[in-house]
């Protein structure tokens, strides 16, 4: 699989490591930070609440590993454990939800 990071430019620096999770989701590591990286077309199936988590509005495609990871955790659960899953809307719920509001419940699993 191609390593998004040379589609979509990651924000943190040169790209060390890199783990695929599902087609179009990648967590990418540099020298000093990571995070998730999503290609275009995950971006464009992303719930609008969930892409206003994105680290920078330039960078749309690139989710933190300090928070903004919460939004591709909640926008596709299937590829994460439970654990991760309540995780993300324990951290979404602190950092987010009083700018962006409640997250959308996804696959009956958030509600």
């Amino acid at each position: 699989m191609t390593n998004l990071s040379t589609v979509n430019p990651c924000p943190w620096g040169a790209v060390q490591f890199v783990k695929t999770f599902a087609p179009g989701i990648q967590y990418v590591e540099t020298a000093g930070h990571g995070g998730f990286i999503i290609s275009n077309e995950r971006l464009a199936e992303m719930n609008p609440i969930l892409c206003n988590c994105c680290f920078l509005k330039s960078h749309p495609w690139a989710f933190e590993e300090d928070c903004a990871w919460v939004a591709v955790v909640l926008q596709w659960p299937e590829y994460f454990s439970h654990a991760q899953i309540v995780s993300a809307r324990d951290v979404y719920n602190h950092y987010y939800r009083a700018k962006h509001g409640a997250y959308p419940t996804i696959m009956g699993v958030l509600a």
